[in-house]
């Protein structure tokens, strides 16, 4: 489990939990996720991903309920390639 973050221009920024991750795909718990057909970008260590909102769900793992979301990633970005999104004001 990777802890990231889950950022959106209209929604503000939630922290969460990356339980799975692939190529296309990611699952995270966060207490608040963004709604459905949301595109976010998620932040992990040193690299980020574009994705949308595909599933959100409630599940118990017995220690409480948890909330997440399934992501269909759109792209993957490096640091640099944000970086020079940001200097293009």
């Amino acid at each position: 489990m990777t802890p990231v973050t889950i950022g959106s221009e209209i929604y503000g920024d939630a922290p969460g939990v990356a339980t799975e991750v692939t190529e296309r795909w990611l699952t995270v718990r966060t207490a608040d996720p963004p709604p459905m057909r949301s595109v976010v970008t998620v932040h992990f260590p040193g690299i980020f991903a574009r994705a949308e909102v595909r599933i959100r769900y409630f599940f118990n793992l017995g220690d409480g309920v948890w909330v997440g979301a399934r992501l269909r990633v759109l792209e993957w970005l490096d640091s640099d390639v944000l970086k020079g999104w940001r200097d293009r004001g």
